[in-house]
């Protein structure tokens, strides 16, 4: 019985799928695949792939597409109403489409994966910019969303890399998840005033964005919204904001961010670890903990963990783990995998040489060279940006003899300040 079933719903889901009804030349002589949406007055169609599904003749559509707002078929003339989910999915080719205003409504997908498309023109007429609507288009610079759109849906601009300029219109109320996700161009954005709600991750990834507005109209700024928004350095919230999501800002290159007095909820973001090791620097304490939502090993600071519940959850601690040999060649709290251990040499200088001595800057300290004003230690260390930062905080008393990259790097940072100093006088 249970085989009889499912030979029956194959057989029915089969009869769902629809073949494009026809097809005819625009006036460019390109060839345009439509289904018939009403076979009697008024008479209507919409555009769409050729084949049963989107995915049969993958590039069906190539350089530029002019859709008609009307086309005649068999002594019929059907007006062009509508773009189908999927349309132009996975047309890489296809580099320009202008469409009517006779089209009302453009399916989710339709531009899904068209890395070719170059621009495209939206007609009046439509309401809504669907779903993934035009996600992975990686060659699109700039669009227009006319004034007639009123929601935006969720991965619509999704991985648009080369997207710098995107129009929203005073109609918009709503922007879904992730809608402008990975549009790592995109430098500024003016959100209107008529937006009422935006969706989770927004804008995350959009690591050129310098400059965005939250308008009056919003009362939150969602999860993970200016996550890894690295070029993002200060940013004004409004009096009308009354929640902040969690890890809003993560990652990103806020230096200063002005808070009003409306908000009332500022969300803490809530995950499971298993601990592993504590470790005490510089006056802070720190847990070596396994994410399991990131599958890594994080390091994560007591003193920014508002509230610890122990759960029920048990978890193995790895046979292999060693607290003192997984901060080995450390120099801090910072464990970089991707960085060699190599050896450097630093000249120390003057009163801080007895300060190094009584307080070495690592386990792997060692005394190569002594003299009358300075002396020289050796390390086994990885030269993290912890390690870097306390050289630096030691001033003119330290210099790093090797290695060369180290000691380069240093002397860029150094030349970076001081032009910083001139600069100012």
């Amino acid at each position: 019985m249970k085989k009889i079933l499912l030979i029956l719903i194959f057989i029915c889901f089969g009869f769902g799928l629809k073949a494009h009804d026809f097809a005819v030349m625009n006036s460019d002589g390109k060839l345009i695949y439509y289904n018939i949406c009403s076979n009697t007055a008024p008479y209507s169609v919409m555009v769409t792939y050729k084949g049963i599904s989107p995915w049969d003749y993958n590039g069906e559509y190539s350089g530029i597409i002019n859709i008609p707002s009307t086309i005649t078929f068999n002594s019929i003339t059907y007006s062009v109403d509508s773009i189908n989910i999927s349309c132009f999915d996975n047309c890489p080719a296809m580099t320009s489409v202008n469409i009517p205003n006779s089209v009302k409504s453009i399916g989710r997908s339709a531009f899904n994966a068209c890395h070719g498309l170059v621009s495209v023109n939206l007609p009046d007429s439509i309401k809504t910019i669907q779903d993934n609507t035009f996600a992975w288009c990686k060659r699109l610079t700039s669009i227009a969303i006319p004034n007639s759109v009123t929601s935006i849906g969720y991965l619509a601009f999704y991985g648009d890399s080369s997207l710098t300029s995107i129009t929203l219109p005073l109609s918009l109320k709503t922007i879904g998840n992730s809608a402008f996700n990975y549009c790592e161009s995109l430098t500024s954005i003016v959100l209107p005033d008529s937006l009422e709600s935006i969706g989770t991750s927004i804008f995350e990834n959009c690591k050129s964005l310098i400059t965005v507005n939250i308008p009056s109209t919003l009362d939150s700024i969602p999860d993970y919204a200016f996550r890894q928004c690295t070029s993002l350095s200060s940013m004004v919230i409004p009096n009308n904001i009354t929640y902040l999501g969690g890890w809003a800002f993560i990652n990103s290159g806020i230096t200063r961010i002005t808070l009003p007095n409306s908000i009332n909820t500022i969300k803490n973001y809530t995950f499971e670890i298993h601990p592993y090791c504590v470790k005490i620097f510089k006056q802070r304490w720190y847990v070596v903990a396994f994410n399991p939502y990131k599958n890594d090993v994080l390091i994560y600071s007591l003193d920014r963990i508002k509230n610890v519940e122990t759960t029920s959850n048990k978890f193995d601690l790895p046979e292999d783990f060693n607290g003192e040999e997984y901060f080995k060649d450390s120099f801090g709290i910072i464990v970089d995998n991707y960085l060699a251990t190599e050896e450097v040499l630093l000249k120390v200088f003057d009163e801080d040489v007895k300060y190094i001595e009584t307080l070495p800057l690592h386990n792997s300290q060692k005394e190569v060279q002594k003299a009358i004003d300075y002396t020289i230690f050796s390390y086994k260390i990885k030269p993290t940006y912890d390690f870097i930062k306390e050289i630096l905080s030691h001033g003119r008393y330290i210099e790093v003899l090797s290695p060369e990259s180290l000691r380069n790097e240093i002397k860029g940072i150094l030349k970076e300040e001081y032009e910083r100093y001139i600069t100012l006088l």
